[in-house]
Parts: C-alpha cells; structure tokens; sequence
C-alpha cells in the first residue's frame, strides 16, 4: 500500500455517443490500481459510462458546461465573429469552473477524454500547474479546429496516449514523434468477449438454407460508411445473392438518413437496425461475419471485440484499421468507399466457411497477443505514475526484488 497516492481527475462533457473511446475511458478510470491513485471525475452531463463509474463507487463531480458548446460536433464549428465570441466566453467559463475544481480537490494529473474537455482544461491546468494528459482517439485532418486540437496536443500537454501508429504518426515533427507521444493500443477484456456457441463450419454457404449473419456496429456517422456497406448489399442483392441479413447496431445524428436510404432502395428486407444493445455480446454471438465500412478510423474497436469472439472481419484499409486487421489471416481489408469491392469480399467469406472459422481463431489469439487491457492499461499506469513521482514505478520494484531473490537462490 502506497501512503501518498496521486490525485488524478478524469474530465469529459459528456453529452456524446458511446463509442470506442469511451469505453476505453471506462476500463482506464475503473482498471487504475487504487493504491497508487486517487481517481475522481468531473462531467456535465452524465451517460451510461458515467453511471457504471459510479457503481464503482468513484468519486463523480458535475461541472456546468454551456450546452451551446457541448452540443456540437468539430465539422459543425462556425467561424462567423459572433459564434466565435460565443464560444470564447463559453469556453471561459468552463476552464474557470474547471480550475477551481482542480484546486479543491488538490489534483496532480488532469486526464481530458473528448476535444472539447481538452480546450478546456488546457489553461486551468498551466495556471496551477498540473500534468494534463489524454488519450488521441481520433484521425485529425486539415479542417482548422482539427489543426488547433493537434497543435494543443504537440505543444501543451504533458503526454499523449495515442490509439495506434497512425495516430501517433500524425504528431510527426521534421520525421519525428514527440517524446511525450506515447502509442498505446485500446484494448478490451479478452475473457468477457468469449464466444459460447459453437459455430457449425458447414451451413452458412450461399447455396444453403441457413442465411449468414453479417453486422456492423457502428455511431451512426458519415465516416463510418455505412451507406457503402448497405450499397454492397445491393449489389449482392441484385446479383442473387440473397441468403443473408445484417445487423446494424448502433445509432447516432445519421440514423433518419439512413432508415430512409435503406427503404428507398429496397432492401428493407435484409438490415435490422437494433439501436443501441447494452449486451454488445449477445448480438455478436450470432454474427458470421463483421463488417467496418469506416472512410477513417483511427483505430477500430469494434473489430477488436469481434476478433476476440472469434468473428473474422472485413474492413476498409484505412487509418489505424490495418494495424488491428491482419489481411488475409484475420479478416479481409479493402479498399474505402468502394462498395463493389465489399461486396466481393462479402461475398467470398460467406462461401468460405472454413476460412471464416480460421480467421476467427487467429483472430482470437491477436486480440490476447496485443489488445489486452489488463497487459495495456500497466503500460500506461507506469507512465502516469512516474510523472509525478521521482521513484520506480511500484510493480517494477516488485520485479526487481523478485529477480534478486531468484539470483540468491
């Protein structure tokens, strides 16, 4: 047991779909060890993820957050000097009420999870100098807030954890990843995503009576590309390949757009829309194959839960998709935006039930092998820690007195 343990604040808005991220927020928070760490969180707005915390019995905290700031999405920032004023004083605001709460609580390590908490907390954490980190869970491009996220990671945060390679790589100076970069994969419980039933490698052919079980599990969001999923099904469809269905789970600000585009083309008949499932599990026990049509991902956790429930996956090759998929032993990659393309490999899956069970074999043991959150989480604990204490990180002490006690020996 640690006598002084380190205070550190977890702080998102909250008011956002749950996704990968947050739940790799989740298992940070819950999995910390408690005798090096103090944890709390401050929240505007509470969600399932902020509930699940609490039944953990750590400390919750609200923080007022003008909803004209926390209800919008980074493509949907407006640069008019008026909305501009808005959004300074708006902003303000939250990073003074966010100060106070860092200096009652005598916080040491601020962790900020969405893009909005990181402009936030940037300022009221250098005003009392406390160690701000996050994790980088997003593919950032040119667009000017996208560029002024990546320029307040680069240059005011004491470390950055970011989701893959791809992201990491984004961060490049003159070649060069910063030295507070730090990649480390999101990872999962490999034993809670275990598969129960038995898959039958011979009954899900094309020519069978027995359809495949395609899904997607997916915020319902145009980088996600699902309308390129649902347009290869058309393509399958009008080729006379029918004996299939897909599982669309998930849900988001594209959900009317979609419905609508799958009843006006027909197709109805074949995607169950299921919102969002609070048991993830019990839908992919069902599944054959997954699908993630995203146009940018920067990681994919989706296909990592898949994976460790032996579900071979087709994903388009892009962002940090390829760095959890590999082609060919997996799952299939293909190409973005190209629904012929993913139609094709669809369809040489659904004919190939024996490779579907291979690729989700190999699949499993890659999930145990590098998206295990119970290896990940001490990597990033480890660092968390020696950031603000001038000792060796309690576990590695650990393994130093055994080493020497085997060399006694």
């Amino acid at each position: 047991m640690i006598n002084n343990k380190t205070n550190i604040a977890f702080f998102t808005h909250g008011d956002r779909n749950i996704g990968g991220g947050e739940q790799s927020w989740y298992y940070l928070i819950s999995k910390l060890n408690k005798d090096l760490f103090n944890p709390i969180v401050f929240v505007s707005k509470h969600n399932r993820i902020i509930e699940k915390i609490k039944q953990q019995n750590i400390p919750i905290n609200k923080i007022h957050i003008n909803k004209k700031i926390t209800s919008i999405f980074r493509d949907q920032v407006k640069y008019n000097p008026i909305v501009i004023f808005q959004y300074i004083y708006f902003l303000s605001k939250a990073s003074w009420n966010l100060f106070h709460l860092l200096r009652a609580h005598r916080i040491k390590i601020l962790h900020v999870h969405d893009n909005l908490a990181k402009i936030i907390g940037v300022p009221a954490a250098k005003f009392l100098g406390v160690k701000i980190i996050t994790n980088c869970n997003d593919q950032l491009g040119n667009a000017l807030i996208d560029r002024l996220l990546l320029l307040f990671q680069k240059y005011f945060f004491d470390k950055v954890f970011c989701v893959s390679k791809f992201v990491g790589n984004t961060f490049s100076m003159n070649g060069r990843i910063p030295d507070h970069i730090s990649i480390n994969y999101s990872a999962i419980e490999p034993d809670k995503w275990v598969r129960q039933k038995i898959r039958n490698q011979n009954v899900s052919k094309i020519s069978d009576i027995n359809p495949s079980r395609l899904g997607i599990v997916a915020v319902f969001d145009g980088v996600k590309g699902h309308i390129y999923l649902f347009k290869a099904i058309k393509l399958l469809l009008q080729e006379g390949v029918d004996n299939f269905y897909c599982e669309v789970i998930g849900n988001g600000r594209e959900k009317d757009n979609l419905h609508r585009w799958v009843s006006n083309n027909g197709i109805e008949k074949y995607i169950i829309f299921h919102g969002f499932v609070p048991n993830l599990i019990e839908i992919l026990e069902e599944l054959d194959i997954l699908i993630v049509p995203s146009i940018q991902e920067s990681f994919g956790m989706s296909a990592v839960e898949a994976m460790a429930m032996e579900i071979p996956v087709i994903a388009s090759k892009v962002g940090g998709i390829p760095e959890v998929i590999e082609d060919g032993n997996t799952g299939i990659l293909v190409p973005s935006a190209d629904p012929r393309a993913l139609a094709n490999a669809i369809k040489y899956l659904i004919n190939n039930p024996k490779l579907r069970l291979k690729m989700g074999g190999n699949g499993n043991k890659r999930v145990r092998k590098m998206f295990d959150i119970n290896k990940n989480i001490r990597i990033t604990e480890k660092i968390i820690w020696e950031m603000v204490n001038n000792d060796i990180y309690p576990d590695d002490k650990t393994e130093i007195v055994n080493k020497t006690l085997n060399m006694d020996i």
